[in-house]
């Protein structure tokens, strides 16, 4: 009897086998393996803020900082998006993780307790505040800086 997998579960068994592979796995390869619909790209980190508007140009800032500063990435390896809270599901999550190959998504504006740590497949994601409370309270924004930590030991 065969089974098929889904494309996350495929991601998440080779991400489990990346160990094994040190010089990590050809994109050919992966692109091979997976639907011609998906995109294939090398995100590390997706954030999302939580918004039924696009980013105001001070919170597109903090989301770069957050991932540039904060996370010491190349602002290339992030995938910054707005989306409606009714728009975010585990379906949604599990697409963005397979679309981008990302290990990590921080959703800001949380509708789950701050500090909430899950994983989706591979994925680890940290839901906090929103980009306007972490700007405005510093309270809030050290707050968040800490639940970072948690984030970048799944990026290195």
């Amino acid at each position: 009897m065969t089974e098929t997998l889904s494309t996350p579960q495929i991601l998440g068994l080779l991400d489990r086998m990346a160990k094994l592979y040190p010089a990590g796995i050809l994109k050919n390869a992966i692109k091979k393996a997976l639907p011609a619909t998906i995109m294939v790209s090398n995100k590390k980190l997706v954030l999302i803020a939580q918004s039924e508007k696009p980013l105001k140009d001070d919170e597109r800032s903090l989301a770069e900082a957050i991932c540039t500063k904060g996370l010491k990435l190349p602002y290339e390896q992030c995938e910054i998006l707005s989306l409606g809270a009714d728009k975010l599901s585990i379906e949604v999550l599990n697409e963005l993780s397979a679309k981008f190959l990302c290990r990590a998504i921080l959703i800001l504006g949380a509708n789950k307790p701050v500090g909430t740590v899950e994983t989706f497949n591979t994925t680890v994601t940290l839901w906090s505040y929103s980009l306007s409370e972490i700007a405005s309270e510093p309270a809030k924004k050290r707050e968040f800086w800490e639940q970072l930590k948690r984030v970048i030991s799944a990026l290195s």
